[in-house]
């Protein structure tokens, strides 16, 4: 954008805090990034990170997969119990910026709609699978059984903070 090749992108925090910032008559079509838009826009949560594996793998390295569960599950909760002041200071210095001012703006926007429990949701796996059946001709063929695709027994057995 800042070299006027892209007229059009989907972008996140904390560059789109950053370019409105620098450019104030840059149009935001569709803004997710607060829960009360996001909802507006998937009709409910809408999971922007999760681990994806194979059943297969999963039933064969349960331990790892408790493990990595565990430390999202411990990171959700570190985010939840700091400011965003404090979560940008243990951020590396290239990914924060030079307007530290701008990066908590941005971590105080989009803090709210990370996950307390990291639990999924089955509206955020409906609107995940929408945006899917919109996007690919296969996947809106597909019968696809939301509750074979995910699961929360890993989340459910996580160590409580």
């Amino acid at each position: 954008m800042e070299q006027g090749q892209i007229d059009a992108a989907v972008m996140l925090d904390p560059a789109v805090t950053i370019l409105k910032a620098k450019y104030n008559n840059l149009d935001i079509l569709t803004d997710t990034r607060s829960r009360k838009d996001t909802r507006a826009v998937f009709g409910g949560d809408y999971p922007g990170g999760a681990f994806y594996a194979k059943a297969e793998w999963l039933k064969s390295h349960p331990k790892e997969a408790q493990a990595m569960t565990n430390a999202v599950v411990n990171t959700l909760h570190w985010i939840h119990s700091h400011t965003a002041e404090q979560i940008m200071e243990k951020m590396p210095p290239a990914l924060v910026g030079h307007d530290k001012a701008l990066y908590v703006a941005a971590l105080k926007n989009t803090l709210p709609m990370y996950s307390t429990t990291g639990r999924m949701d089955p509206k955020g796996a409906e609107a995940v699978l929408k945006v899917f059946q919109a996007g690919s001709p296969t996947v809106a063929k597909a019968k696809i059984d939301l509750s074979r695709t995910y699961t929360n027994a890993f989340v459910d057995k996580a160590p409580k903070q």
